[in-house]
């Protein structure tokens, strides 16, 4: 179940953020693999087209959740709650949940493209 709602996850904030920018369908172009990995852990990996501002805010924000442990990501994702964070947009809550199912730190990459656009990558074992 942790598989299935991390793949939904980054599918859906992948899907918003291209909505959100206007990207036409070449730009929109994403990729979502699952693959196994042993021993019995899974990895979710995705990527896609990005502003490359945006691009290094979320690199910062996973980086920043890579350094809390279980129990303080619990406690971020319930003040995020009460905060009303999850209606900011911007991959808040969803990021967090997904950290909080990882059994690693999240990886995260940028790899810088024209016109001020990066391809951002993703990847979350569970």
């Amino acid at each position: 179940m942790d598989v299935f709602s991390t793949y939904i996850e980054m599918s859906q904030n992948m899907r918003n953020y291209s909505e959100t920018r206007h990207y036409n369908k070449t730009e929109s172009n994403a990729t979502v693999i699952i693959a196994s990995r042993p021993p019995g852990h899974y990895s979710v990996s995705a990527a896609n087209l990005v502003e490359l501002d945006d691009g290094r805010a979320l690199i910062g924000r996973i980086d920043q959740l890579s350094n809390l442990d279980k129990d303080q990501l619990k406690q971020l994702y319930k003040q995020q709650l009460r905060d009303g964070a999850h209606g900011s947009g911007g991959a808040g809550l969803g990021l967090i949940e997904m950290a909080r199912r990882a059994s690693e730190p999240m990886e995260a990459s940028l790899e810088e493209r024209q016109e001020g656009r990066a391809i951002f990558s993703l990847r979350v074992t569970i």
